[in-house]
């Protein structure tokens, strides 16, 4: 997996826990691929993985407001991330931007996620 070359100025990789992403993806979220075996998307990223070629991460942000309340949406990639959620990846490579860092390692010190800066 890899940041999208377009992004890697402002984007770092970070491997997150699936399970604890998936809970905070309530309103941004794609159910599981039995429900979703009809859409074409599903079915050309399964053919993409079968070429073995690197896959751009998904863009997943971390927004917090001045109450402190916090956000999670994926910008783009929820298929890529449900693919590899039903999958049974534990953890998965998604590209957060610079600006999100600090409101994932507030959610991590409150054990809301876990994730780990991702290196090849």
């Amino acid at each position: 997996m890899r940041v999208e070359p377009d992004l890697q100025d402002t984007h770092t990789l970070v491997e997150v826990d699936a399970k604890k992403l998936d809970e905070l993806l309530k309103t941004d979220y794609i159910s599981s691929l039995e429900q979703n075996d009809k859409d074409v998307r599903f079915k050309n990223f399964y053919k993409y993985l079968e070429t073995g070629l690197e896959i751009d991460s998904p863009i997943v942000v971390f927004e917090n407001d001045q109450d402190n309340v916090f956000g999670v949406h994926i910008q783009d990639g929820r298929h890529r991330f449900a693919i590899l959620r039903d999958m049974g990846m534990e953890k998965i490579p998604v590209a957060v931007s610079k600006n999100s860092i600090k409101n994932l390692v507030l959610l991590q010190k409150n054990n809301v996620i876990n994730f780990t800066f991702f290196y090849k």
